[in-house]
């Protein structure tokens, strides 16, 4: 289930609105989403970038990721 801030239990990651650039240092999932460090530019603390932060593995990164799939399939 996806929610607004970081929660306990298993790696929680976050989709960004925006997709990362070329310089961004955040590690990334198959979903789309970056587990932001704080040095980053884009998705830092001094960012404060609009994510939606689901549990790595879980419902919705698996929703997420077959949607990228399925994208990257028809181009």
């Amino acid at each position: 289930m996806a929610s607004e801030g970081r929660a306990g239990g298993v790696v929680q990651h976050g989709s960004t609105y925006a997709a990362p650039g070329e310089k961004c240092v955040c590690r990334g999932f198959d979903c789309g989403g970056v587990d932001p460090v704080a040095w980053c530019r884009e998705h830092g603390t001094q960012a404060g970038p609009v994510m939606e932060w689901h549990p790595g593995g879980g419902l919705r990164c698996t929703a997420l990721a077959g949607r990228r799939a399925e994208v990257a399939v028809r181009r």
